[in-house]
């Protein structure tokens, strides 16, 4: 995001100055600040330089101070104006009026954090030819060189935010099936973990169809056990909130929390999750579980609504979903087959060191009968069945 500000009363970053003339008759007149996520740009403007004209020069600083939560980083420079410098074209007198602009960068990496940019008045202010000049900030509260009383520092310091918001880093996405999560919910079995449990616990639970799932004990409507251990061609509503549990957990482990928040299933995500609880008809039930499914598969929606899972072999470019997509590239004794994609989302690890999240080697399925005993009962999320 660019900040910036066109006065001194909206600067996102002060700056305390100290000036040195080459006479008492000349004064800076403004200044303004634009600061980014890159760096910022300092202007200063003088007045009414020596009225001889050429040769006139100033000599001016700054002191800016950049506070993020890597820690605080002090920036001071000066540079000297001179009569030629440029003129601003606000200026509408006098071309002895001149502009000097300084671009600085932070020379550090800003993105994604909540920084500060402040000033601090300068104790010890600029010197020109011996003289000392009082340093500024925003009320330009100046002491010129010819005064008895000229080591005032302008006491004045505006602190404002600066929020840089960056695109959010490459995720390695990590995916699994409902049949996956469901059957590594317990330990029903020796060396097995509950995954499912440690993920849930980890995005402090996940909304799925506008109902909250954050446990994996049978027979609650809250159980993730519920949500995804249902018959395979039951419900479609239920078989929705299937294929959006095994996501939102997927999303979680790839980092984008429940919400799949920079997951290359959010939007479908967000969308779906919507049409699931029925504010939204954006898409139909079935191709929502088409397009989550795939997702949850490592695969992704191709334009004629496949799940593409790879490249046929035939030319190595055309998305294919199975060695059937790729039938009509085969020859007589040359069979064309589907290449699954390298590093696919279903085949790397699930870890996430961010969450403390480290399930290698997963173990043996530990809520095989659990699962299978969600299965069977009359409970869903939605409340059915009683539970």
């Amino acid at each position: 995001m660019r900040v910036r500000f066109a006065s001194l009363a909206a600067l996102a970053a002060s700056v305390v100055c100290a000036v040195g003339l080459a006479s008492a008759t000349a004064l800076p007149r403004d200044g303004k600040i634009v600061a980014d996520c890159a760096g910022f740009t300092v202007t200063f403007y003088g007045s009414n330089f020596d009225p001889t004209g050429p040769g006139s020069t100033a000599t001016v600083g700054y002191n800016i101070t950049l506070t993020t939560a890597a820690g605080t980083f002090p920036y001071t420079g000066s540079a000297t104006m001179n009569y030629g410098d440029s003129v601003d074209p606000l200026w509408s007198t006098s071309p002895t009026r001149p502009s000097k602009a300084l671009t600085v960068p932070w020379g550090r990496d800003v993105c994604g954090q909540n920084t500060i940019v402040s000033g601090g008045a300068d104790p010890d202010g600029m010197y020109f030819n011996g003289g000392r000049v009082g340093a500024f900030a925003f009320n330009w509260n100046l002491r010129y060189p010819n005064y008895a009383d000229n080591t005032g520092v302008v006491a004045a310091v505006t602190t404002s935010p600066l929020t840089c918001i960056c695109p959010p880093p490459s995720v390695a996405e990590i995916c699994r099936t409902p049949g996956f999560w469901g059957t590594h919910a317990g330990t029903e079995k020796g060396g097995s973990k509950n995954i499912t449990q440690a993920v849930l616990d980890a995005a402090r639970g996940i909304s799925v169809c506008g109902q909250p799932v954050y446990q994996t004990i049978v027979n609650s409507r809250t159980s993730a056990l519920e949500a995804m251990c249902v018959s395979p061609k039951g419900d479609q509503k239920l078989q929705l909130a299937r294929q959006l549990a095994a996501a939102a957990l997927n999303c979680v482990m790839s980092g984008g929390g429940a919400a799949c928040a920079g997951i290359s299933v959010e939007s479908t995500f967000t969308t779906c999750n919507s049409v699931c609880s029925g504010t939204s008809t954006a898409m139909s039930i079935g191709d929502c579980i088409s397009a989550i499914d795939c997702f949850n598969n490592g695969g992704s929606v191709l334009d004629n609504g496949a799940c593409g899972m790879g490249t046929c072999n035939g030319d190595g470019t055309t998305a294919c979903e199975n060695d059937d997509s790729c039938a009509h590239m085969s020859t007589p004794g040359s069979p064309a087959s589907c290449i699954p994609t390298a590093s696919n989302c279903h085949d790397r690890a699930l870890v996430n060191s961010d969450l403390g999240l480290n399930f290698e080697p997963p173990g043996p399925a530990g809520s095989s009968s659990s699962c299978n005993s969600a299965h069977k009962n009359k409970c869903t999320i939605f409340g059915a069945g009683g539970c």
